[in-house]
């Protein structure tokens, strides 16, 4: 977890009255997931994200944002696997092989960068072989 979102949960946290749950009902118990996204899909409605009631998940989306974000910042196949809680990383493969390709191809470029710029020291260190050599020859 990031240095931003653990403080953003301990500020969360310190406003809830029960002190038990990051986020809790009014009563201060548990959260129940549907009510969450019923919330989520009303904000994103109101802010004219969203037309309609989107009831496939919203945390879901959520979720998986976060899943690609990672792969886009460079983040392990099996490292994601772990932090979404997946039983093996074959369902994060299949799940998240796009992003995979598209950080693959960004891989690729990179490497091709670094070793054109490896290419361009070592040529700059090369000592000026002449192309052809003439000998100085008596008469």
């Amino acid at each position: 977890m990031s240095d931003f979102v653990y403080a953003l949960l301990r500020a969360i946290h310190a406003q809830n009255p029960s002190g038990k749950y990051v986020l809790s009902t009014k009563k201060g118990t548990r959260i129940n997931p549907r009510n969450l996204s019923r919330t989520l899909n009303c904000i994103l409605k109101k802010v004219g994200m969203i037309e309609q009631d989107d009831w496939s998940g919203p945390l879901h989306a959520l979720r998986h944002t976060f899943a690609s974000m990672m792969f886009e910042a460079g983040a392990e196949l099996k490292l994601v696997s772990d932090i979404l809680g997946h039983a093996n990383t074959k369902i994060t493969e299949n799940i998240y092989i796009h992003i995979m390709q598209k950080q693959r191809m960004k891989t690729v470029q990179n490497v091709d960068e670094y070793t054109k710029k490896i290419r361009g020291l070592c040529l700059a260190n090369l000592p000026l072989v002449p192309s052809s050599t003439k000998k100085d020859t008596v008469a």
